[in-house]
């Protein structure tokens, strides 16, 4: 509070200048002393610092000095001290509660929601892979059935009416060859992309042993929605159904995968040997008949 007065004008002042802590209006003329600090002394105070400040002020550091102020202003100076350590306690226990959640919602994160969320994230990410790897698998398997169509419909166009004149006989063998790798390409791609029929029903013991998996349609897409719906929330209420479902999900996607690009790397390689050996047929054809 600074000197304490000495003269009676001095205390009057004083007392006078205090009025508002014995105020019934003591929030809203602090909030505005508040507001004064931050304007002109560049001071700026959280609510618990503000709080203890004036709890401090009207604690330790300030009294009225007339028997006149004391007597009209201490009585409501208390209340107001009073309403000032009330709020701070309030602060002080939900400043504390907030923490404790915080600390228990960090524990739970780190305990719980994070490797959860990896195992969530690993399996999206690996699922995306495998159906990636699968399109492209059957990307180049149509690219090879749309390449062998064409040389196969232009080897029937050109090729094939030239047979029937005897003179062209050196061409039967080589053409053989040239069809035969042809056709088995095509056929070969269209194995890599042929799709497994499956009975695409299960029964209520299927799904009590956990033996169904629920998120493949082969598996159920000749069951009734309500029996589906059923199952469904069946497994999603058994954690480690669900994991395990994703996880079959994921294996099976795998052995699809494996087959489809066996079968592709095989295609390739006939392919490639049927260029090699119909252009070697041909060549050795021609060179036969003295045409090379």
């Amino acid at each position: 509070m600074g000197v304490a007065p000495v003269s009676e004008f001095e205390k009057i002042l004083n007392d006078a200048d205090c009025s508002h802590l014995g105020s019934k209006n003591f929030s809203y003329l602090t909030e505005l002393l508040r507001r004064e600090w931050e304007l002109s002394k560049d001071r700026v105070l959280n609510e618990s610092d503000w709080l203890s400040e004036n709890i401090d002020f009207l604690t330790n550091k300030h009294r009225y000095y007339t028997s006149a102020a004391s007597k009209i202003w201490d009585k409501q100076k208390s209340k107001n001290l009073a309403q000032l350590i009330k709020t701070e306690k309030k602060i002080k226990a939900e400043a504390t509660k907030f923490k404790h959640k915080k600390e228990e919602l960090a524990h739970k994160k780190s305990k719980i929601e994070l490797p959860e969320r990896g195992v969530e994230t690993m399996f999206r990410v690996a699922l995306r892979n495998h159906i990636t790897l699968s399109d492209i698998a059957d990307t180049k398997a149509n690219i090879l059935l749309s390449v062998n169509a064409i040389i196969i419909s232009m080897a029937l166009s050109t090729l094939l009416p030239k047979l029937d004149n005897p003179s062209n006989d050196y061409l039967i063998i080589p053409s053989i060859i040239f069809i035969a790798f042809t056709v088995a390409s095509i056929v070969l791609s269209i194995m890599a992309t042929r799709p497994n029929v499956t009975q695409g029903k299960f029964t209520k013991e299927d799904v009590a042993n956990k033996k169904v998996n629920l998120l493949f349609f082969g598996n159920f897409h000749q069951m009734k929605l309500q029996e589906f719906q059923w199952a469904m929330d069946e497994m999603m209420k058994d954690r480690d159904y669900l994991y395990s479902s994703l996880t079959k999900d994921l294996y099976f996607l795998g052995l699809v995968l494996n087959r489809k690009y066996g079968i592709l790397r095989l295609t390739y390689t006939v392919f490639m040997i049927g260029i090699l050996v119909s252009v070697l047929a041909f060549a050795y054809a021609f060179y036969t008949q003295g045409i090379a």
